[in-house]
């Protein structure tokens, strides 16, 4: 166009006008060129030049940007769309090969390089080889070779793309839209994963330790993976509205667009108050399934787990009464626990002596060939009784000390869920969710869960000791500790707490995840 402006008269021709200009900026330095003479536009259906009337000049110019707009709409929704169905948009990273029919194509696996790769990481997260040397031995030990295109490719892996992969989610089946924008969102995605989410953010803490930019965690999509649809049972996304209240006060979504329907005035003109942006849940809706949900905002959702959280939380005196009481049992229980050990152990050396003179019998001797195989059968027998004596001592050895850390866990969870939830990031609020309970479902925008067991017993005390004493405050209870006129209140709620607690530790005492998960119940 500087060429075109420079020069006394210039012709172009097209196929298609459209293809001239692309936005409004575009268009009126087109159209200026050609009303002062500079310019004409030779096209296959018509002419433009400057005796053209300036209408159809202005007409056309708008159809050409209203095109371009309409084509960058479509190809956002297109990837958009790629998106929430967990697929990213963009050309697949080195390990990774496009694969499908036309406009339904997907990343897989590339066959050539993907253990290849695989190995390369695994070698920097055993920290036997720094990223850069396990890159050595990627290119020049392995024979590694980037897939070949057009122009580039059928080289080494550079280092500088070398860092990019161990930095990129998109190996631990994740990827980020927008990153470095306030649209910023992650997504998990439907392609095979080269390693572990759990190995990612570990690859992270070793790129720190080398000086390496660690990813912010505080953009990791919060309670994601975790909630389901109540009435299709599809798992729950997260989407982002971007409002703009104009200064005419219309309001406007600004995700597709940059100035307002009504005025034209662009969103950057509007003050930043009047700037809004809404997080909310939704079904997923897979195709196929009707599904009627409507959608929750994250604050609604937040504040209903807040108040699930509230059902549990016990003061730091319940928390220290229940753990003195638990070691004064320890220390009844620990004589016990010695004499049972010393049976035990007892009971392990005879059957380790018998085991012995049953294998000297076979090494002197005394065994004949028809007799072997009831020998055999009868040193199994006394293998498994010597083994089965020795579980008993490694789980009654053990047994104390985790019985005693778990019930701690659930003390200490109980009275700060709600406080660490309040100040947690994204990834806290997720990990107390799921530590709360499991099976979380969505259904007409209330949040249902199935608490764990430990949980729904201090909910199930705290409840009695309400009901027992009505004017009783447990948020405030230090208050009633230091007041001396009620101690009387203070011993008697001490003691219902306690009374409690002992049928509570008993269970705690047969803790197993597997048989308590069986046990529990939906609660509201």
């Amino acid at each position: 166009m500087t060429k075109v402006e420079n020069n006394d008269h210039t012709t172009i021709y097209c196929w298609i006008v459209s293809r001239i200009s692309r936005n409004s900026k575009d268009d009126g330095w087109v159209r200026h060129l050609i009303e002062i003479g500079k310019l004409s536009i030779i096209a296959s259906d018509q002419r433009f030049d400057k005796s053209t009337n300036s209408i159809i000049t202005a007409v056309e110019g708008a159809k050409n940007t209203q095109y371009s707009r309409e084509l960058a709409k479509m190809i956002e929704d297109s990837n958009e769309d790629r998106r929430k169905r967990g697929i990213y948009p963009g050309p697949p990273p080195p390990g990774y090969k496009m694969e499908g029919p036309r406009g339904q194509m997907l990343h897989v696996p590339d066959d050539e390089r993907f253990r290849l790769i695989q190995n390369a990481f695994r070698r920097v997260l055993s920290r036997t080889t720094t990223p850069k040397k396990s890159l050595l031995i990627l290119n020049n030990q392995e024979g590694f070779i980037t897939r070949k295109h057009k122009k580039l490719g059928g080289g080494p892996l550079p280092e500088s793309t070398w860092y990019q992969m161990l930095r990129s989610p998109f190996y631990c089946g994740k990827f980020i839209s927008f990153q470095g924008t306030p649209r910023e969102q992650w997504f998990q995605g439907i392609h095979q994963p080269l390693i572990t989410e759990e190995e990612y953010w570990e690859l992270q803490e070793i790129l720190a330790e080398k000086g390496r930019p660690r990813p912010r965690l505080d953009v990791v999509t919060p309670f994601m993976g975790l909630l389901r649809c109540g009435e299709c049972d599809n798992t729950i996304t997260r989407d982002i509205k971007y409002q703009v209240r104009c200064n005419s006060g219309k309001k406007y979504s600004a995700k597709h667009r940059d100035d307002c329907p009504h005025c034209g005035l662009h969103k950057s003109r509007a003050p930043k108050k009047r700037h809004h942006e809404y997080t909310f849940f939704r079904c997923s809706k897979s195709k196929g399934k009707k599904c009627f949900q409507g959608n929750l905002e994250i604050d609604d959702l937040e504040q209903q787990i807040l108040e699930k959280l509230k059902r549990i939380v016990i003061p730091q005196e319940f928390v220290d009464w229940a753990l003195e009481d638990i070691d004064e049992e320890d220390d009844k229980e620990l004589q016990l626990q010695e004499d049972t050990l010393k049976s035990l152990q007892t009971a392990y050396d005879a059957a380790q002596k018998k085991l012995a003179r049953h294998h000297q019998m076979f090494t002197k001797g005394y065994i004949t060939e028809a007799e072997e195989p009831e020998w055999k059968v009868e040193k199994e027998k006394k293998l498994k009784k010597r083994d089965d004596i020795k579980q008993k001592i490694d789980k009654l050895q053990s047994r104390s000390d985790d019985w005693r850390d778990t019930i701690e866990e659930v003390y200490v969870f109980a009275k700060n869920a709600k406080a660490w939830f309040d100040a947690g990031d994204s990834r806290t609020k997720s990990q107390i969710l799921a530590d709360l309970g499991v099976n979380a479902k969505i259904t007409d925008k209330q949040l249902t869960i199935e608490i764990q067991p430990p949980f729904i017993e201090i909910e199930n005390t705290l409840n009695r000791i309400k009901e027992k004493y009505p004017r009783l405050e447990p948020e405030n209870f230090a208050l009633y500790v230091a007041d001396t006129a009620q101690q009387p209140l203070v011993a008697a709620v001490r003691e219902t707490w306690l009374a409690d607690q002992d049928v509570f530790r008993t269970r705690m005492r047969q803790f197993d995840k597997d048989v308590w998960s069986k046990e529990q119940t939906p609660v509201a």
